[in-house]
């Protein structure tokens, strides 16, 4: 019986591993993708761990390589350990991906066109900004004026986030 439960437990480790091999490949591509262009135009970058966007910090603005090695260490630590979970890691990698194609299917197509736009098409730092502002706008139900003005504000801070990445480049 030890022999079969070994076996069972081994199997979803396999199974698990190719899972977070798949996710690795996958995130590799995202970070490299049109989408991760548009958000860096925008001083955001993509997380490693959650793939969301972020603000660009200090940390980003000139490339370290003692950072970005223990970065790479702790993602490799992470996929690891979720791969010992066995099947627990592929209950949950395969119930975020029906999450993720109910929440397609849900999805307005004023939101897919905007989602769409952000990651296929060639967008100035503004640009993004914009299209950022009204995929959470037409996410929450805001009207056009409250629209305008978080434009307005999240430009603002835009700005204020290139000058002062300007002021560390240099």
């Amino acid at each position: 019986m030890l022999i079969y439960s070994l076996y069972f437990y081994f199997l979803g480790v396999i199974i698990a591993l190719l899972f977070e091999t798949f996710h690795s490949i996958k995130l590799i591509r995202e970070l490299n993708s049109r989408h991760a262009t548009n958000f860096r135009r925008a001083g955001y970058r993509i997380s490693w761990m959650t793939q969301e966007g972020k603000v660009i910090g200090p940390r980003y603005y000139k490339f370290d390589p003692y950072f970005v090695f223990m970065k790479s260490i702790a993602f490799l630590v992470t996929q690891i350990i979720e791969s010992l979970l066995s099947w627990i890691t592929v209950i949950l990698h395969i119930r975020g991906w029906l999450n993720f194609r109910e929440a397609q299917k849900e999805m307005p197509a004023a939101l897919k066109e905007l989602r769409w736009r952000i990651r296929n098409m060639d967008l100035t730092g503004e640009e993004v900004i914009r299209t950022m502002v009204q995929i959470s706008a037409a996410g929450r139900g805001w009207d056009l004026a409250k629209t305008e003005q978080a434009i307005a504000e999240s430009l603002e801070a835009y700005s204020a986030r290139m000058e002062e990445i300007k002021r560390h480049e240099v």
